[in-house]
């Protein structure tokens, strides 16, 4: 299941047909780096070109803080947790580009130090009506990493690549009363932290 989960689990995302907007833009016209902090459930999977059974994904969840992630199973219990950091993707082929970002994952739990390129799209909620100038809201991540030294580009799983789609929930633990284990990561610094 750790193995399943990896750098990846973290930043999948979501099914829905929740449109996508373009990634907010500094006040000097550059691409403002997203907010991912926030608790995910895990919507989908896909390893090595294979779905994931739903019923290995569903009792797991993601806490994202400002330059961490960890994926907790229904017992509060790291699975796995790992540092990230976002670069605007550049170079890539893409038909859609909006909400794309190249990450590169270092995991801190269960094995410390293996890094996982990564490509992700973070999926924005429309605004409602008459809150159209309000800040844009993450409705969930897609995220697709590499067991090899290279970054995916595109969102389709090859031999050594996995695919998660994450749903961001509104409960900050993502579900009530479940959080992060201690001495983790995710426990030491809350989603909501600065």
């Amino acid at each position: 299941m750790r193995a399943l989960l990896a750098p990846a689990a973290a930043f999948a995302a979501l099914l829905s047909a929740a449109p996508l907007l373009a990634a907010p833009q500094a006040e000097d016209g550059e691409t403002k780096v997203p907010d991912l902090r926030g608790s995910y459930k895990i919507a989908a999977g896909e390893k090595f070109g294979e779905q994931v059974p739903p019923d290995r994904l569903k009792d797991n969840s993601v806490v994202i803080t400002a330059d961490t992630f960890a994926v907790v199973d229904k017992d509060s219990k790291n699975l796995y947790a790992s540092t990230y950091k976002l670069m605007p993707a550049k170079n890539l082929k893409l038909k859609n580009k909006d909400g794309v970002w190249f990450a590169d994952l270092i995991s801190t739990i269960p094995d410390q130090g293996s890094k996982a390129p990564a490509l992700i799209r973070v999926q924005m909620k429309k605004p409602k009506e008459g809150q159209e100038n309000a800040e844009p809201e993450i409705a969930g991540l897609i995220l697709i990493y590499s067991l090899s030294d290279e970054r995916p580009t595109r969102f389709k799983t090859g031999a050594k690549d996995l695919l998660f789609r994450l749903r961001k929930t509104t409960d900050p633990t993502g579900d009530a009363g479940k959080k992060p284990a201690a001495g983790t990561p995710a426990a030491e610094k809350p989603a909501d932290a600065e």
